[in-house]
């Protein structure tokens, strides 16, 4: 072959350079096992809390010696920062997209516009995305463009004087919508940044945040990370940090006693609904709350409803109002916001605002503050003049945070001290509406801008405060829409059985193409070890992610990898069976080969960027490795096993492409395929019509990813029969479905229980429901701590919620249509890439046929088995990825017979078309079989050994593997037959068959 040694040193140079990526993972790696092991060493097992603790101990370990050179001048810090990165299922770890709040950035812009015309498009808009793709901002342009005479112009909504210098009162609705669009877009990017910085200082290894198009979605996927509820709470938290002058106790306290009484009579009248709260949104339900919790109270809670929830009344000369428990916090905050409650206020107290202080750790009770407000509802300082934060410690060695001030606001922080000070009154300082701290100030005015906020913090958690501030504040509230937490534990497991079944896949691939092929697959073997090497390689330097499902996608590369080296041994078998020269043999072998392993390799690798294009997570993973294994297994079957067979073969060295046992294996075999056809039609017809019933009659197992909804995978330390639990949750929660999920002691739970609602308390409130319905089936000794997710000793217990995953109603609507989009796209790349390759529609109509027919027996048989067989059967993305990569598996074979239906066309003009479709397809049986069956031994190994998390995704792919070969013979090619015509058909085509020729000449190899 030509460029023999161009290609060796390519070759050479990739491989080392491939070694040198992966030599970081190792080196991180070693040193991560000395840390562990540095840590069992000095924890015993018997300390309680012994994981949390070697976490610790093995952090500070690393710690310790992060830029101390570890090997060849390369310290452990590099070699983290460059190693291959492993995904969320492999590591455990948070993975969630948060949507910043369009609404609440429109409000923003029209300074919270009281408009009417402007509320009622923002309600109108939320009702709508419920059911639509629209982003929510184009949605609020429509619902306002509708309503009568309203202009986004008017000096009430976005006609403001901050918006004067761009929006002005002739605009018209048009002129102004570009203005907003732009203004959202630069506060979503505001806020990708802030993260983007909050995450930076978090100090999670290899995170990944990124933008999702123009939905206001912002992806965060933290693999590694343990401390779940710390992550959630950095994430969410919107930094709003307001200075506030406070009431003293004394001044509302009377106040209070006043409103005790108005309370009272208001629960004992008739007329209880018109004196509801009209801000609140279910004041019916909450006056039945109020009167039925009456109801079973004593005397003295009757006659003061308020009152009698006071733990202790504050100082009067202190901002502490009064303690209340912090169970009847919403209760008191019904009460104080019923509108007689609040006319009673005194004139100069009517701007008045209730603040909760920040609890202290194990305390039951909370302090209420009272907040000197005012008409625009503003602070008289924010935390927008904030220029530096740091942990530290205060006068008396509490752990506080320091904060500096520009230049303005230090001039009115200077004002406000001075303020306090000679009123002896106290500042309160806000973040996210609670109450850090109240200091008083007895030393006159503060000037410099220097602040501090202390509290019932962690050093960990003054770290994270000061982190947020010095990132900047979050232009609206991000609520958490999708989210993924999978324990440290299920990931170490995910990478022990995901280690195992690639290894099992391999070592069978390669004793197999030994056992076939002989010496010539000894060469094939290396090829592919050579492939895998490239590959990790190419991960590792690209950043890219690993995944469970990645590791499925090299696995399935590998047999991808054999079918090429099968395509080529098979056609050199061939032409040393023409009585060929060995040299010549090899020589043709490779090039008649070469179109059907392009063809095949293209049409996988559309189907893998349409994954790529519409998936996220582990889908996206196992698509790059899928893309990544197509370039790289081209490049070693093509040259790397050209250059090993020629060089053995160059001195005149015989080399057999078989065994004694294959020799005459699959050889002159002549099957009437076409007169099996009406068979293959009624069979076909027959399970498509059993699999469409079941599709229409019992659906889907749909998964939360296309439904919404909670799913928990719960582990025991028992068996438990899923039928019991379920019935036991129900008692909680308004549907629920509970199943066996791998071992009997393992469930998986799914619920939609709430699922419209968001926030920490909701997630925080399922989990506690799960865990009171479960504890009769769970040890004494477990917690509810330790059975919660976020529970940093996962690793410890082993018991208890081992991942969870949450996904949003709107989103769920999203990956279902962008699924829909994902399969009917491949469908029509495939009939165009068909198309085009040859030319005749009829192929493409055969190949598109057949694998339509693929796609509706796989979903058939999902919607049959479900709920009989004994793992998950769930629809999801992982089986979007199943499906695609059964389309391009299915159009693999499909080329193959049609390239050599082609091929024999222009070698055999005169043949019929029947005879010479049948021994087209005659000759493509042994690649077809040990191509199948190489592959099905690869899947069979992942789906016996790869975990739980992956066998429902490799059961379709195992189905659509058998499905896609019977119809790439029995379907694509008898269609296409029976749509052309029976004679005269013309394959060839003049000038591309010349622009084939020389593309063939120019990828053959190197004299």
């Amino acid at each position: 072959m030509q460029n023999k040694g161009l290609v060796k040193l390519f070759a050479i140079l990739f491989g080392l350079v491939s070694i040198y990526q992966l030599s970081f993972t190792f080196i991180a790696g070693n040193v991560e096992s000395k840390a562990d092991e540095f840590a069992q060493n000095k924890i015993p097992e018997t300390v309680e809390g012994y994981a949390v603790k070697r976490d610790l101990e093995a952090k500070n370990y690393l710690d310790s010696l992060a830029k101390d050179p570890v090997f060849a001048g390369v310290t452990y810090e590099t070699a983290k920062q460059k190693e291959l990165n492993k995904g969320l299922d492999l590591k455990g770890g948070i993975n969630v997209i948060l949507q910043i709040s369009v609404p609440d950035l429109l409000r923003g812009l029209s300074n919270a516009s009281k408009d009417p015309a402007f509320n009622e498009a923002l309600s109108n808009a939320a009702e709508k995305r419920s059911s639509s793709q629209d982003n929510y901002l184009e949605l609020f342009f429509d619902e306002f463009d509708k309503l009568d005479g309203a202009k986004l112009a008017s000096p009430n909504i976005f006609g403001t004087k901050a918006m004067a210098d761009e929006v002005n009162f002739e605009m018209t609705n048009n002129q102004v919508q570009p203005i907003i669009r732009r203004k959202i877009n630069e506060s979503i990017t505001s806020a990708f940044e802030v993260l983007r910085e909050r995450i930076d200082k978090f100090g999670v290894a290899q995170p990944n945040i990124q933008r999702l198009g123009d939905s206001g979605r912002i992806l965060v996927e933290l693999p590694g990370a343990k401390d779940i509820s710390r992550i959630k709470t950095l994430l969410q938290s919107t930094a709003q940090l307001e200075f506030w002058d406070v009431y003293k106790a004394g001044e509302v306290q009377q106040f209070l006693m006043s409103a005790d009484q108005i309370i009272a009579e208001t629960l004992e009248t008739s007329d209880v609904a018109e004196d509801a709260d009209s801000t609140a949104t279910t004041e019916d339900e909450d006056l039945e709350e109020l009167l039925s919790s009456s109801e079973d109270s004593t005397d003295f809670s009757k006659s003061n409803p308020l009152l009698s929830m006071v733990a202790n009344m504050g100082p009067q000369d202190g901002p502490v109002v009064a303690t209340f428990p912090i169970k009847d916090t919403a209760q008191v905050n019904k009460f104080l916001a019923m509108p007689k409650v609040k006319s009673n206020l005194p004139a100069d107290m009517k701007f008045l605002q209730y603040a909760w202080g920040k609890p202290i750790k194990n305390s039951e009770v909370i302090d209420l503050y009272a907040l000197k407000n005012n008409r625009n509802d503003e602070p008289e300082l924010s935390g927008s003049v904030i220029t530096d934060a740091q942990q530290t410690y205060n006068q008396i060695g509490r752990v506080a945070v320091s904060m500096q001030m520009d230049a303005r606001g230090a001039k009115i922080w200077e004002d406000m001290t001075g303020r306090a000070s000679s009123q002896g009154s106290q500042i309160a300082i806000v973040l996210d509406n609670v109450v850090y701290s109240a200091p008083g100030v007895s030393t006159g005015a503060i000037a410099g801008g220097r602040s501090e906020i202390t509290g019932d913090f962690t050093i960990q958690e003054a770290q994270d405060l000061a982190n947020v501030l010095r990132a900047g504040k979050l232009p609206a509230s991000a609520d958490i829409v999708q989210s993924e937490i999978v324990g440290p534990s299920l990931g170490h497991e995910a990478i022990s059985s995901g280690i195992n079944s690639f290894m099992i896949a391999l070592v069978l691939v390669l004793l197999w193409m030994i056992f076939y092929y002989g010496k010539a697959g000894i060469y094939a073997d290396v090829a592919l070890v050579v492939n895998i090497l490239f590959i990790f390689g190419v991960l590792s330097g690209l950043g890219a992610v690993l995944t469970l499902p990645g590791i499925a996608g090299i696995v399935l590369t590998i047999g991808m990898s054999v079918d090429a080296n099968v395509l080529i041994f098979e056609r050199i078998r061939e032409e040393l069976n023409k009585g060929k020269a060995q040299a010549e043999a090899i020589s043709d072998g490779f090039k008649n080969a070469l179109s059907s392993i392009l063809d095949a390799n293209v049409t996988t690798g559309l189907t893998g960027i349409i994954l790529l294009t519409f998936g996220t997570g582990p889908v996206k993973g196992f698509a790059t490795t899928l893309l990544i294994g197509i370039l790289t297994s081209l490049f070693t079957a093509i040259f790397i096993t050209r250059l090993l067979i020629s060089a053995y073969g160059k001195n005149g060295k015989s080399l057999a492409f078989s065994t004694r046992a294959t020799k005459n294996l699959f050889q002159n075999v002549d099957i009437k395929f076409l007169s099996k056809r009406k068979l293959a039609y009624t069979i076909s017809a027959i399970a498509l019509i059993v699999s469409i019933g079941s599709l229409a009659t019992k659906g889907l197992n749909q998964g939360v990813d296309f439904v919404g909804g909670r799913t928990y995978t719960v582990r025991f330390d028992q068996s438990v029969n899923p039928t019991e639990v379920e019935d036991q949750l129900l008692e909680e929660f308004e549907s629920i479905d509970a199943k066996t999920y791998g071992a009997d002691s393992q469930l998986k739970i799914t619920t939609n229980y709430k699922i419209e609602e968001e926030g920490d308390a909701i997630d925080g409130e399922i989990q506690e429901k799960l865990y009171q319905s479960l504890k009769e089936y769970l040890p004494a000794e477990l917690s509810y701590e330790k059975f919660r997710v976020e529970n940093t000793s996962n690793a410890e217990s082993k018991l208890g919620v081992m991942s969870a995953v949450k996904v949003g109603p709107t989103i769920a609507d999203d990956i279902k249509t962008a699924s829909f989009y994902a399969i009917f796209g491949s469908l029509f790349v495939v009939f165009l890439y068909i198309l085009i390759r040859f030319r005749k529609w009829q192929f493409s109509l055969g190949a598109v046929f057949a694998v339509t027919h693929d796609v509706i027996i796989v979903l058939g048989l999902f919607s049959l088995l479900y709920g009989i067989l004994p793992f998950s059967l769930e629809i999801d993305q992982a089986f979007i990825a199943a499906i695609l990569t059964v389309i391009g598996y299915s159009l693999n074979d499909t080329v193959v017979v049609f390239d050599r239906v082609r091929e024999y066309f222009n070698e055999h003009p005169s043949w019929p078309m029947r005879k010479l479709i049948d021994t087209s397809v005659s000759s493509t049986v042994s690649r077809t079989v040990n191509t199948s069956l190489t592959t099905l031994v690869v899947l069979l190994a992942i789906f016996i050994f790869g975990g739980d998390s992956i066998r429902g995704f490799m059961f379709a792919l195992i189905i659509g593997v058998i499905v896609g070969t019977y119809s790439s013979v029995f379907i694509a090619t008898p269609i296409m037959f029976d749509t052309v015509k029976k004679k005269g058909i013309d394959l060839t085509d003049s000038k591309n068959a010349s622009i084939e020729e020389e593309g063939e000449k120019s990828t053959q190899s190197v004299s």
